[in-house]
This record gives structure tokens, C-alpha cells and sequence, in this order.
């Protein structure tokens, strides 16, 4: 009884740490988009790039990072789930 307590505790855990990576992916790439905007147009007339736009190091360090984390706390999650 214990084991399938411990077992829903953790893959708990892990699905609050799943959606809280994909709430921080959104926030982080906002705000090093933003900071693109504000550092690099002398105008601040730019916009935000969408992430398929994105190419090179920018597309991983911005999209395919922050989604594999994501990925990996959402399988813990699933995982770990009580049968």
C-alpha cells in the first residue's frame, strides 16, 4: 500500500514539475526575446520571432532544450504512475 502511495507522490511531483518547466520554457523565451528586441535594434522596432522560426544555436538553446526537459519530467510522470 505504501509503494503505490510513494509511487502517486512522486509521479505527482513530476507532473508539477513538467507543468512548471513549460510555464518557465514560456517565460524564458519571452524574456531572451525581448531582450533580443531591446539590445539589438537601435530603433526597438522589432518583434518576437516564433520558435519555428528560430535556426542554429538559438533554436536549440530556446526550443529544443527547455522541451526535452519538458519531456523528460512529463515521462517521469508517466512512468511513475500507480497501475
Amino acid at each position: 500500500m505504501t509503494e503505490k502511495r510513494g509511487s502517486k507522490i512522486l509521479s505527482i511531483i513530476f507532473f508539477i514539475l513538467a507543468g512548471l518547466s513549460a510555464i518557465g520554457w514560456v517565460l524564458f523565451y519571452g524574456y531572451v526575446s525581448a531582450m533580443a528586441c531591446a539590445f539589438g535594434s537601435p530603433n526597438g522596432n522589432c518583434r518576437t520571432r516564433m520558435p519555428w522560426e528560430l535556426q542554429g544555436e538559438d533554436f536549440i538553446f530556446l526550443v529544443v532544450t527547455p522541451g526535452v526537459i519538458f519531456l523528460v519530467f512529463l515521462g517521469l510522470g508517466l512512468l511513475t504512475r500507480p497501475r
